[in-house]
């Protein structure tokens, strides 16, 4: 997991931990996710600020094959988690 660290950039460019490092704050102005909202809340409570966008594409997709009899919320805490590890694993 990156994170954009660029000087010159503006805050709302270093806002999220993205991992493929897209741009992202410019293709998701129009992007709106429709998760869950306990989901909702965990990425509040969550100490990193996780894109919900790398969250459903990347890393649910993955835990979902780990996992494949798992309701989707639980697939999602799942997720969270597992980008909370790597966002550690990064500092």
């Amino acid at each position: 997991m990156k994170r954009r660290a660029k000087q010159n950039q503006n805050a709302e460019a270093d806002q999220v931990f993205c991992l493929i490092n897209s741009e992202g704050h410019l293709w998701m102005q129009g992007y709106f996710d429709v998760l869950p909202v306990a989901v909702r809340r965990r990425l509040r409570e969550s100490p990193f600020n996780i894109c919900a966008a790398c969250l459903v594409t990347e890393v649910l997709p993955t835990v979902r094959r780990e996992h494949p009899n798992w309701s989707r919320e639980k697939l999602l805490f799942a997720a969270i988690a597992a980008m909370e590890r790597e966002v550690r694993k990064g500092k």
